[in-house]
């Protein structure tokens, strides 16, 4: 049996409970699942709060799709003008069309609201998707501290007013009830700040306004474990210097 749908969800975000995290590590669909709602989530982080706010005639439009589909079969939402509803409305209630069964009615209903909602949201992410500018701030060549694994990379770089942690590193190993963490150190490793988890590819880290790369320019990429222990567990599988160029 997996894991419940929310319970997943809490294990993206880092809160799910111990039995939850254990069935991840070694079920490949629900690791799976954790994967791709991690990607959502990060998609979330990065993208901020929504700029647009919905036509004033979305709703008019579901509406006019719903009662257009049983009799047209039509199931693009366009602007309607009030008229043009109030005729559908009146042609509906007259026995103008053909009547809808009621145990359809919400099916039409949310087809005609997802038909609507899709085109909105295209047109939000299509405002959202214009290219970023990236400026290069500094890179870091990270040694393998585990013979079994190849050097990875890492980049800081400036986007959009933040800057952004870029690491790839290829080939990422298998960790038995447990995890990847990225961690930025201080020269001595007297102090460090935990700033997300690694997937495989490449993964970027937005970080605070307020962190100092000077006070902590090393990167640091550990093997954790889910033992409830917060703490960096001394164990590295990459390490390396940031650099400014």
């Amino acid at each position: 049996m997996h894991v419940d749908p929310d319970d997943l969800a809490l294990v993206a975000l880092g809160e799910g409970g111990a039995d939850a995290n254990a069935h991840v590590a070694g079920c490949p669909a629900c690791a799976a699942e954790v994967r791709s709602l991690r990607e959502v989530r990060d998609l979330v982080v990065a993208g901020g709060p929504l700029e647009r706010t919905p036509p004033v005639d979305l709703w008019a439009g579901i509406e006019a799709a719903a009662l257009r589909m049983p009799s047209t079969g039509a199931s693009t939402v366009a602007t309607v003008a009030p008229d043009e509803l109030a005729a559908l409305r009146e042609r509906r209630a007259g026995g103008g069309g053909r009547p809808v069964p009621r145990i359809f009615g919400f099916g039409l209903v949310a087809a005609a609201a997802g038909g609507a909602a899709a085109m909105w949201l295209g047109l939000t992410l299509a405002d959202r998707e214009q290219p970023s500018t990236d400026t290069l701030v500094a890179s870091a060549e990270l040694e393998a501290l585990d013979t079994s694994l190849q050097p990875a990379a890492a980049s800081l770089v400036e986007r959009d007013g933040q800057r952004v942690l870029v690491l790839d590193a290829a080939d990422l190993p298998e960790v038995e009830d447990g995890y990847l963490e990225v961690w930025l150190l201080a020269p001595d490793a007297s102090g460090m700040v935990t700033v997300g988890l690694l997937e495989p590819g490449q993964t970027e880290f937005v970080l605070p306004a307020d962190l100092s790369t000077d006070d902590f320019p090393v990167v640091d990429v550990s093997v954790e474990h889910y033992d409830g222990d917060p703490t960096h567990s001394g164990d590295s599988l990459w390490r390396g210097p940031i650099v400014r160029g």
